[in-house]
């Protein structure tokens, strides 16, 4: 995951008990079961991760192997909970899922290369870094994905359990990264995402 580490934590909380959901509906007890613990595993660190009133710096840290593996864990229950006769999910459920990394990512991905850098460089242009540059702490900018990354993986599930239609929710994921992407260009353009107005990590 590209993000730091409490909000990368947090996101793949979301998005693995999202899965635990979806497999208890669809009776897979076994993918339910180590889902859980997972994320079990996941909400342990995010606690020891965040900063509180009793904790003013982060206790441990994720990493690239941490991240690493969480988004293998997470991809192989994507793909292994949407196919077959039995799947709970469809595909497209997954982009709800992680609605907000696969936004970041994506409009890098476009971005960058745009202005002349490669699209994974390390810069100050992700999501998290733009909303702190506009003002909000890393607490506040932190919780603010929680809750949107909450509300889209509430939103993928609403859609697998009323087996809303795959195109019509994949036109709407379109729908809504169109509209990322405009306010992520209108910030560009007020100078907003720049390193040179680099912003504290939301660890």
């Amino acid at each position: 995951m590209c993000f730091s580490g409490g909000l990368a934590g947090g996101v793949a909380l979301i998005a693995l008990s999202a899965l635990a959901c979806l497999a208890h509906m669809g009776g897979q007890f076994v993918h339910r079961d180590v889902l859980i613990v997972l994320s079990l595993c996941v909400m342990c660190f995010v606690f020891v991760n965040s900063r509180t009133p009793w904790r003013s710096r982060a206790s441990v840290f994720m990493g690239d192997a941490g991240s690493m593996f969480l988004g293998f864990a997470i991809n192989w229950f994507f793909i292994d909970l949407s196919q077959g006769v039995e799947r709970v999910m469809t595909p497209v459920t997954a982009l709800c899922l992680l609605l907000i990394p696969l936004f970041d990512t994506v409009w890098l991905l476009f971005k960058r290369p745009l202005s002349g850098r490669w699209p994974t460089a390390a810069s100050h242009d992700h999501i998290h870094h733009v909303l702190q540059q506009c003002g909000l702490r890393a607490a506040t900018t932190t919780v603010l994905l929680w809750i949107v990354a909450a509300l889209a993986a509430a939103t993928g599930i609403l859609g697998a359990v009323f087996k809303v239609n795959e195109a019509l929710q994949f036109y709407g994921f379109l729908a809504l990264f169109a509209a990322y992407a405009v306010v992520m260009g209108l910030f560009l353009r007020k100078g907003f995402g720049s390193d040179r107005l680099a912003a504290q990590p939301a660890d």
